[in-house]
């Protein structure tokens, strides 16, 4: 798991009580996410802001890492525009 990694939730969420007035969105089983940051073994996803513990500085929440699967490793831009590049288009009287 990478930043840019696309994951699904596989766990719902479970957050300490004290933290519930914090929280401003968690994600959903079965959802798929971007992953914006990794630290340790927390992630922040890029679709949505879980709140910010304020704390610790205005810290944001991160996820455990042990909740989501990643589907998809981050995408190489240089290597698909190549594959484009590569693939002959048919629509050439445009």
């Amino acid at each position: 798991m990478k930043v840019g990694s696309l994951v699904k939730c596989v766990k719902k969420i479970e957050i300490h009580p004290e933290n519930v007035k914090d929280i401003v969105w968690l994600p959903e089983v079965g959802g798929t996410y971007t992953v914006r940051d990794i630290g340790g073994k927390l992630i922040v996803l890029e679709e949505g802001v879980v709140g910010f513990d304020i704390t610790r500085g205005g810290i944001e929440y991160g996820m455990a890492t042990k909740n989501f699967r990643e589907i998809q490793p981050p995408m190489d831009l240089t290597e698909l525009l190549n594959e484009c590049i590569k693939t002959p288009h048919y629509a050439t009287n445009i």
